[in-house]
């Protein structure tokens, strides 16, 4: 919203106008004082710019002279600027219906190049940034539906921020994240111990820990492979060992957690 802003004082019977000399306009006003035909001097008008919500009234009284000067009442949509750039951002009507995905709305990824995707009606221009100000780590290009982008981040959220803009006004920043994982699981076999003697000759039941959800890969003598949830930070599961012969037992286990990160594998010996 544009307006003048003025500060008068009262100087005999003329009025100064007080306040910083950018010429943007010249007004010229002619007063006169009731029937007396008393003529304040041509008060030349030098009109510089603010941006505010608010109106505001300048009220300025003398014995027998009441002079009001509205000085801007504005803050809709049909806010007008002599400035396209200065319209950018104030109003925030915001009719572009921005949304921002990444990787397609994926919640982790193993790989630091990610696929942006923007969404948005009548934009020209975006904004992609890192940064939470949304104003710095990025530059305004043409609107496009897909960049590529290198996460700043590794093994940690990632959050992105876009705006948008046209010709007329700037969109708020809209915001998405994804999570960078490189890190395989931990996991652990605690039941039974390596190299125990089973008590049950049909069942195998095993039963462990992990540092993050994902699945336990099983495998039984290199020849049958099972696979169980660990979630919440452990697993538990039951081999049907009836069909094997007498005597030792290879197992292993490894941990595979959603974006196919794999811990290396464990080997554990138990006797039939």
């Amino acid at each position: 919203m544009n307006f003048p802003f003025l500060v008068l004082r009262q100087l005999k019977t003329t009025w100064d106008i007080l306040g910083p000399q950018l010429s943007l306009n010249e007004i010229g006003l002619m007063v006169q004082v009731n029937d007396s035909k008393i003529r304040l001097k041509t008060i030349m008008l030098r009109v510089f710019k603010y941006r505010l919500s608010e109106c505001f009234l300048a009220l300025t009284t003398g014995l027998v002279l009441w002079m009001v000067i509205l000085l801007g009442c504005s803050d809709g949509p049909n806010a007008t600027s002599s400035s396209k750039e200065a319209a950018r951002g104030v109003h925030h009507a915001d009719g572009f219906q921005l949304t921002v995905k990444i990787n397609n709305g994926g919640s982790v990824t193993p790989e630091s190049l990610v696929a942006v995707k923007i969404s948005a009606v009548n934009a020209e221009e975006m904004y992609i940034t890192q940064e939470s100000s949304c104003n710095v780590g990025g530059e305004w290009e043409p609107f496009r539906a897909f960049k590529q982008w290198v996460l700043q981040k590794d093994n940690a959220v990632n959050f992105f921020y876009v705006k948008v803009r046209n010709s007329g006004r700037e969109s708020d920043c809209a915001y998405a994240s994804i999570t960078h994982d490189t890190v395989a699981p931990t996991i652990q076999l605690f039941s039974p111990l390596n190299g125990a003697t089973l008590m049950d000759p049909d069942e195998l039941s095993l039963q462990g820990t992990c540092t993050e959800d994902g699945k336990i890969a099983i495998t039984v003598n290199s020849l049958v492979s099972y696979s169980s949830p660990c979630l919440g930070g452990v697993w538990t599961y039951v081999v049907d060992i009836s069909e094997l012969s007498g005597g030792s037992m290879v197992v292993e286990i490894k941990g595979i957690d959603p974006v196919l990160n794999s811990s290396a594998g464990q080997s554990f010996t138990f006797i039939k």
